[in-house]
């Protein structure tokens, strides 16, 4: 109940965000000046942009930069099917002996939902972006551009929150929590019964197997019981941990993050001095590499974890290759237009702007295989822990 009240704050705040970056795009209006001969005054020409148009023979009128537009639109719609897929299939687990699906901690991928949602919304506009012919001489023309950077923008930020929500998550909740005692405590014992062929599976009746092996195992003492304190004391100190974990917490940080990147990208968007404009564009920068910082924090935590708790060796290198390939999204595309500024067909059908958005794309498949493996790796403790809760429920109500 915590965690899902938590994924309904988590997307409400994104949703608040994301209102609120179509607020700051219409506000960021440029105001009539006489200084650029357009009627408009661009208070950030590195705003004011189009990429180079890739292949030249598709015309003008058509696409404002193809392969760009084709690249977003394949990372949009993959992000969409990714959001779907794991909603469907890696969203939670079927208990065969009451055919019912449930959602444990362990198992819960809804924050990479949330990442997946995030990233289609990002794709799809930035899609419209360069896809829409622009001619940025004209009033109308620049007025639109500067209005979807600063948009694309805020949703490179919020995107970037998500993934740190994930990743936080998958290190919270699958790194540092250690394996089910019951379920070690039975793995134990049957690998002991194996050694010494004490006892075999076939002799035990079919309705008293399941019981009979945790008569045995507590009889064995490989699990112990510990006084429980009253419920108030539990309630406080669980209370006050809770609290203290979220804000000392690199959610937390990211949410912080988060905040400076949306305060930054407002007071460049809205600038109007050249100084300033200068200054908030740098301040804007910082934030962006500050947004990134626990990222890679937990992304290191989840590969040098504890090898009983943590993700396996072919997951941590899958995690890895991620984190590599997400570099290339690391920077919103106005500042590698404002680094490299070339308007060449590199590839003659793609600009090397394009190199990033295909990365980009590539990253999201990782970050999918990353996901799966994590969560074939959680199913079995997570469809017994589901049993033991089920069957005390069933005989609590008995």
């Amino acid at each position: 109940m915590r965690m899902g009240l938590l994924g309904r704050n988590t997307l409400l705040v994104v949703v608040l965000l994301g209102m609120a970056s179509h607020t700051l795009a219409q506000r960021s209006t440029p105001t009539p000046s006489p200084t650029n001969g357009t009627g408009i005054v661009l208070s950030d020409t590195h705003l004011i942009f189009n990429l180079p148009h890739c292949p030249e023979l598709i015309p003008y009128n058509t696409l404002q930069s193809p392969s760009t537009f084709f690249f977003f639109m394949l990372a949009s719609l993959t992000a969409l099917f990714l959001c779907l897929l794991v909603t469907c299939f890696y969203n939670h687990i079927r208990l065969p002996h009451v055919d019912a699906k449930i959602r444990t901690r362990t198992i819960s991928n809804s924050m990479w939902i949330l990442y997946f949602a995030g990233v289609f919304l990002r794709s799809l506009i930035n899609a419209v972006r360069y896809g829409k012919p622009s001619d940025i001489i004209t009033s109308a023309g620049a007025t639109f551009v500067y209005h979807m950077n600063v948009t694309c923008m805020v949703l490179h930020g919020i995107t970037g929150f998500c993934l740190t929500l994930a990743l936080g998550y998958q290190y919270r909740y699958r790194c540092k929590m250690p394996l089910n005692p019951q379920t070690v405590a039975i793995e134990t014992f049957r690998s002991c019964n194996d050694e010494q062929d004490a006892y075999s599976e076939d002799e035990l009746d079919e309705d008293e197997d399941e019981e009979e092996l945790k008569t045995q195992v507590e009889n064995k003492g490989l699990i112990t019981k510990q006084p429980s304190p009253s419920i108030e004391e539990t309630k406080k100190e669980s209370a006050f941990k809770t609290f203290l974990s979220y804000l000392f917490s690199m959610e937390f940080v990211g949410a912080f993050c988060l905040i400076l990147f949306i305060l930054s990208t407002a007071l460049r968007a809205n600038s109007v001095d050249d100084r300033n404009t200068e200054a908030f564009k740098w301040f804007q920068f910082s934030t962006v590499v500050l947004q990134r910082v626990p990222i890679f924090i937990l992304s290191l935590l989840i590969m040098f974890s504890s090898r009983s708790s943590g993700p396996k060796i072919t997951a941590r290198i899958i995690l890895f290759v991620a984190v590599v390939l997400n570099l290339a999204n690391d920077m919103p595309m106005t500042y590698w237009h404002m680094f490299l500024q070339t308007s060449l067909c590199v590839y003659y059908v793609a600009s090397v702007y394009d190199t990033f958005v295909i990365l980009y794309w590539l990253s999201l498949l990782s970050w999918f295989v990353f996901l799966r493996a994590e969560y074939v790796r959680s199913q079995e403790e997570t469809m017994f822990t589901a049993f033991v809760q089920s069957q005390n429920s069933f005989e609590q109500k008995i």
